[in-house]
């Protein structure tokens, strides 16, 4: 990791090497992609320490192949979604594990402050907290009498780093790397790391479909299970997609789960090309919708 001398990070300290850092990202997928070239960074700052990420158990298999060389702690936690109350064993499973950890660094690394926050930091009291800012109050914190109150000097946040809102988002994570390590670090984008077995296994699924690498166009389509708002209609998707099987001459795949099936299909429909392929993954193939991504020419969404 290579740094510019010349530049500090202002009102940071720097600390000696930690023993364990506990990073907290327990939000949405695409978050933590772009979030773990910042990781990266702090395992390359600090390449001695333990560092671990409690994230959704959904992601797990996918982290892996974000930064394998930190750990990931996998909770089915949304506290986005979900208020202490409804998720009391689970919660009490991630203290217990929190506790084991014993980190002397503790990061709430989302830019929203959730109920989940500041209840590990309840169970670390000792340990440096460092926040990444932010001005919206979590609305499940306050609302249940087996928390203490944000008052409680042993559960908050004491240093916060603000968030720049003029910066991408994938850069805003290297602010927190920042402020740790007391000076400016080089800003890398995320990778996905793919293996040489998921690409062979990625090989027979387009080999199946008809395809192969570097030959179509990747698209997928129906990627709004949790707003929909974000997606086009169907019809404007199959038009794109005959266009580039008639202007072009390249064919597209459409990736999705089974429960997208019958908007695939409608696109695949509305297209009127025998190019138009379909790969439905289940929940555990991620990690193969990533290699799968990686052989597209290119990507349209």
């Amino acid at each position: 990791m290579s740094a510019s001398p010349s530049e500090s990070i202002p009102n940071a300290t720097k600390a000696a090497t930690p023993g364990t850092i506990l990073v907290l990202r327990p939000d949405a997928m695409g978050d933590l992609v772009l979030f773990s070239a910042s990781v990266g960074a702090m395992r390359e700052l600090w390449p001695t320490a333990r560092i671990a990420v409690l994230i959704r158990d959904s992601h797990a298999d996918l982290a892996r192949l974000l930064v394998p060389s930190v750990e990931w702690i996998t909770t089915s936690i949304d506290p986005f979604a979900q208020g202490p109350e409804e998720k009391a064993t689970e919660l009490e499973s991630v203290l217990h594990h929190v506790r084991q950890l014993h980190p002397e660094w503790v990061l709430a690394a989302c830019s929203r402050r959730t109920w989940l926050d500041f209840s590990i930091a309840q169970v670390c009291p000792r340990a440096r907290r460092v926040a990444l800012a932010s001005g919206e109050e979590d609305r499940y914190f306050g609302k249940t009498g087996s928390l203490p109150g944000k008052e409680n000097p042993e559960i908050r946040y004491e240093e916060i780093v603000p968030l720049a809102t003029d910066t991408q988002e994938w850069k805003r994570g290297f602010l927190l790397a920042e402020y740790l390590a007391g000076k400016k670090i080089e800003i890398r984008p995320p990778i996905i790391a793919i293996p040489e077995n998921l690409r062979a296994e990625a090989d027979t699924a387009l080999k199946h479909l008809g395809l192969a690498r570097g030959t179509f166009v990747a698209c997928a389509a129906a990627g709004f299970s949790n707003v929909r708002i974000k997606t086009w209609p169907p019809d404007r998707f199959a038009r794109i997609a005959a266009w580039l099987d008639k202007e072009m001459n390249v064919p597209v795949l459409l990736l999705g789960q089974e429960s997208e099936r019958d908007y695939l299909e409608r696109i695949k429909t509305a297209a009127r090309t025998k190019r138009v392929k379909i790969w439905l993954g289940k929940a555990d193939e991620l990690p193969l919708l990533a290699a799968l991504l990686s052989t597209a020419r290119l990507y349209f969404g």
